[in-house]
């Protein structure tokens, strides 16, 4: 659906696009520089786009994971650089154990001060021995989540598939266009 969306949009931004170089009479000889950046585009467009769809599709799918009670073990902020909070936390599914850790999808960007302090709150909210709710994969028990969200780069990738695509299809026809 998303990559329907996706294509939909793509195809009005490229129609504005076409029709103010239209409009005008914009000439741009096509070289190979122009082509090269346009296939870029486009491939980068269309993985960006097919990538987070189907992200999108996991966090569908993750909706349906089913939910048991968890206790965590313990909690700390990892990373040199890139500071994010780590939970680990385990859970039972019928007799077997399991352990899982979540950063909580913090994106690893920003302020080296902002995401130690994001870090630290996050693992402030979490003490050890304290109750959590785990989602768990029926299917493979294993692979459970603290929080059932999609990942901010999901939304980076789509913007940015959805804006680099309109710009290769300008590009690419404005060059095909002769001033009268």
């Amino acid at each position: 659906m998303l990559f329907i969306f996706a294509f939909i949009l793509t195809l009005l931004f490229s129609i504005i696009l076409i029709s103010l170089v239209l409009k005008y009479n914009v000439l741009i000889r096509l070289k190979i520089i122009i082509i090269v950046v346009t296939i870029f585009l486009i491939t980068a467009g269309l993985f960006m786009i097919y990538n987070s769809t189907a992200d999108f599709a996991c966090y569908q799918e993750m909706k349906k994971w089913t939910a048991v009670k968890g206790i965590v073990v313990d909690g700390r902020v990892v990373g040199e650089r890139a500071k994010r909070p780590e939970v680990i936390y385990s859970y039972k599914v019928g007799t077997a154990l399991y352990e899982g850790r979540s950063d909580f999808g913090m994106p690893s960007f920003g302020g080296k001060n902002y995401r130690d302090q994001s870090s630290r709150a996050v693992v402030k909210e979490f003490k050890k021995g304290d109750s959590v709710c785990v989602y768990y994969n029926p299917k493979k028990n294993k692979q459970s989540v603290l929080k059932i969200s999609p990942k901010w780069s999901s939304f980076l990738q789509y913007g940015l598939g959805v804006i680099f695509l309109p710009l290769a299809f300008g590009l690419l026809f404005s060059g095909f266009l002769k001033r009268k």
